[in-house]
This record gives structure tokens, sequence and C-alpha cells, in this order.
């Protein structure tokens, strides 16, 4: 097995987008650097944020049904598209895959974006 100090530098320097989510608050619980770099917040900032502070496009209501699909067994993932803004205003593009994890009293899910 990986050690976890390990996985976690692997993750922190992926080239993807990558958010761990708090399902019920969607309070964003860790963010790697490259998600930290474009959105040009700090990890104490965003630690404070929650996913619609980033996409402009999609509202709580929206993320709790996307999750609640994901908890039913509808879909293992879930791929959409969404808008992310910046601490300057600016926006990007953004194509995003969920995938929600449930086991050892947890309910958060991976938020990553590719490309």
């Amino acid at each position: 097995m990986v050690n976890t100090d390990v996985l976690s530098a692997i993750l922190d320097d992926a080239f993807s987008e990558i958010y761990i989510v708090d399902c019920a608050s969607l309070r964003l619980l860790d963010v790697n650097r490259t998600a930290r770099e474009n959105l040009q917040h700090d990890a104490a900032t965003l630690a404070t944020m929650v996913l619609p502070d980033l996409a402009t496009n999609l509202s709580a209501a929206n993320y709790h049904d996307l999750f609640d699909s994901l908890d039913s067994g509808k879909n293992g993932q879930m791929r959409l598209e969404a808008v992310h803004l910046r601490a300057d205003g600016s926006q990007y593009p953004v194509e995003l895959r969920l995938h929600r994890y449930l086991g050892n009293g947890a309910d958060a899910a991976a938020y990553v974006v590719i490309g």
C-alpha cells in the first residue's frame, strides 16, 4: 500500500484539479495545488467555501440532486460541465467527474476537473 503522505503528495501535484467535498454541507474538505492555483485562492480561503461558490452555473440544490443520484446507484460516477469562478472574477469552463464515497462513516465526494 502507498503511504498516505506519498498519496497526498501525488494528488497535490496532479495535473487535474481535485477537490474532496463533504456531500451534506458541500464544504471543500481538501483542494489540491492545481485547483488552488487555477482558482487563485489559498487553502485557508477554500476551506471556508462550498461548491456553489466555485461553479457559477450550479446551485446547492443541483449538487444535492447529483449526489443523491450517485447514492441511489443510478450512476457510479457522473460527468458534467460547469464554469468556475476565480478570485479575480474571471471564469473558466471545466469538465467535471463526480465520484461519491460512502464508507467508514464518511459521506464525501471526489470532484475532479478533467483537462
